[in-house]
């Protein structure tokens, strides 16, 4: 995958509390984050991740990738 964003796979333990809808979902943005990632479309994949943080903010691997991509892009003070 050209977007590949370290960090996510191979995924740790499901998380009980997240519907199989949910994991669908957060699947499909993190995939489209990395391929718009792969694409150095650092402001589009950074909004899908922030998206689904938003709305599942203990995902720590979420965050960690939104941290990278910030860091990647220049935004080093949100990535704190």
């Amino acid at each position: 995958m050209a977007g590949y964003l370290p960090g996510l796979y191979p995924p740790g333990p499901a998380n009980e509390d997240l519907t199989e809808r949910d994991q669908i979902a957060i699947t499909d943005a993190h995939r489209q984050a990395a391929l718009l990632a792969g694409d150095r479309k650092f402001s589009g994949a950074i909004r899908l991740l922030q998206d689904v943080a938003a709305i599942h903010p203990d995902l720590a691997q979420v965050h960690y990738q939104l941290g990278l991509l910030l860091t990647r892009s220049g935004r080093m003070d949100e990535a704190i």
